[in-house]
């Protein structure tokens, strides 16, 4: 277990310095101090990429198999992948949930041509993090999804406006056709896609796993998740899309202050429950 935990540090670690070095070249390339061609930079933005995806998932289902068990973690990813790769490509065939879209080639093979194989991690990767979270809010039981599902969905605030611009990973489809209106060319049905999936992963996950205390230490995949927001938003500011990097902002700043008037009230709590224990024993 120890190993598992330093490995899962250590791909935390791999993981920022990758976005940040990405952040780093795409910047230098985009103000002209280094031509595209010299660094054949596509090729490189696909292998960061890649990069990007292999070590946010080594620090994510890493902590899961360490601190939630190995049955529970083999469970939860079996359904996030699962669940994802066949919302993915009922997405891709027919715009249902997300909308019309279709994936580019930057992010390698597909599934049935249409679904990378790297997608399916990407959603564990967030999703674990945003479960933990939700779980730290301590909502109502049969809120738990929902929560969760929306702090999954924050990130997509700054992710698909980066990924959609100078190197596409895809693309949106159809967009005079969606009456919600659209977000950075993107679809808003399409947050109803990631609530709908994220919330329907973690109730499957509720009832088929068995029942297990909150996980004590949540800092290297709330770090994970917090680094790729970080990682889309800053692109955003280097693409020209500063909204997306405000929008991003202000939901982290209400999730942030949730989570400390949460932690605030427990600690609260704790003290009331020791101080009465106290009394008890003295009298």
């Amino acid at each position: 277990m120890k190993r598992l935990r330093t490995v899962s540090r250590v791909a935390l670690i791999a993981n920022a310095s990758i976005c940040l070095g990405s952040v780093a070249a795409m910047t230098a390339v985009l103000r002209g101090h280094v031509p595209e061609e010299r660094l054949h930079f596509a090729s490189l933005a696909a292998v960061f990429g890649m990069l990007n995806v292999i070590t946010a998932f080594l620090a994510t289902s890493l902590h899961a198999f360490e601190r939630q068990g190995r049955r529970r973690a083999l469970v939860l990813l079996a359904l996030c992948c699962t669940t994802a790769l066949a919302m993915e490509l009922a997405g891709t065939t027919t715009g249902i949930p997300f909308g019309h879209y279709e994936y580019s080639d930057f992010l390698g093979p597909k599934f049935a041509g249409r679904v990378p194989y790297v997608m399916p991690l990407t959603w564990f990767s967030l999703l674990y993090p945003a479960l933990l979270l939700a779980e730290r809010l301590r909502p109502p039981r049969l809120l738990l999804p929902l929560v969760a599902a929306l702090v999954l969905t924050l990130a997509d605030v700054p992710m698909d406006p980066a990924m959609t611009s100078f190197y596409a990973c895809w693309t949106w489809k159809d967009l005079g056709a969606h009456l919600l209106g659209t977000y950075y060319q993107m679809p808003l049905s399409n947050w109803a896609g990631w609530i709908l999936t994220g919330a329907l992963v973690v109730e499957l996950f509720r009832r088929i796993a068995r029942a297990r205390p909150a996980v004590e230490s949540i800092a290297v995949p709330s770090l994970l998740y917090l680094t790729q927001c970080l990682f889309f938003a800053a692109l955003d500011l280097v693409y020209g899309r500063p909204g997306a990097t405000l929008g991003w902002l202000c939901g982290a700043l209400v999730l942030g202050g949730a989570l400390l008037l949460r932690n605030r009230s427990n600690t609260r709590a704790s003290m009331r429950d020791m101080s009465i224990v106290h009394e008890i024993s003295r009298g």
